[in-house]
């Protein structure tokens, strides 16, 4: 009995960590307007829209001919080119750049909110506090800020990952078990770190 309301509150903080940034940014949903301020609207989104516009055309987006006389766009490491998740949200730039590129912050911001409360259960072990914890740091003023720098906002997660992930496999090597898949789980995350 104790087991399964357990597994109950963890799967209503799950579904409450994927909920909450829904209502947190509603007003973004249902607008024409970025979650962010000078940077997203001027760099990120731009950079978005145009790397969605040429993949949806077939073409490598080689070049970004919109400042000066151009520069190399799949160089700019804001541009985040080869990052994979960019393209989760690729086709609905189409039809709603706005709500595509929105949905990309708060999938990450629905992703901070796990890694943190992981990694605040393995630091601290108690759910309650992990849990109020994750939804302080992961919608606070810090993470809402960074919103604007779409890279750096989902750089917050694999940097958690990472340390979650180090943490980890210091300790189950101490303890003598098993640490295969922390070391898979913490090379894709720092991948994914440099790739965003």
């Amino acid at each position: 009995m104790f087991r399964s309301s357990r597994k109950i509150e963890e799967v209503f903080f799950y579904l409450f960590f994927i909920i909450i940034p829904f209502i947190f940014f509603i007003y973004f949903l249902y607008s024409n307007k970025l979650i962010g301020f000078i940077d997203a609207s001027n760099q990120f989104f731009p950079y978005r829209y145009f790397l969605a516009n040429s993949v949806l055309k077939g073409d490598l987006p080689l070049w970004w001919p919109y400042t000066a006389l151009g520069y190399p766009f799949i160089e700019t490491l804001q541009s985040a080119v080869f990052y994979p998740l960019n393209y989760l949200f690729v086709f609905l730039y189409k039809d709603n750049p706005f709500l595509a590129y929105n949905l990309g912050i708060i999938f990450h911001t629905i992703l901070l909110l796990i890694v943190s409360y992981r990694y605040y259960l393995f630091l601290l072990g108690n759910r309650y506090v992990s849990f109020i914890s994750s939804i302080l740091f992961s919608l606070g003023g810090t993470a809402v800020t960074y919103s604007d720098y779409a890279n750096f906002h989902a750089s917050i997660v694999y940097l958690l990952l990472c340390l979650y992930n180090l943490h980890l496999i210091i300790y189950k090597l101490e303890n003598n078990k098993d640490i295969k898949i922390n070391i898979l789980t913490y090379s894709l995350s720092f991948g994914l770190l440099v790739l965003v």
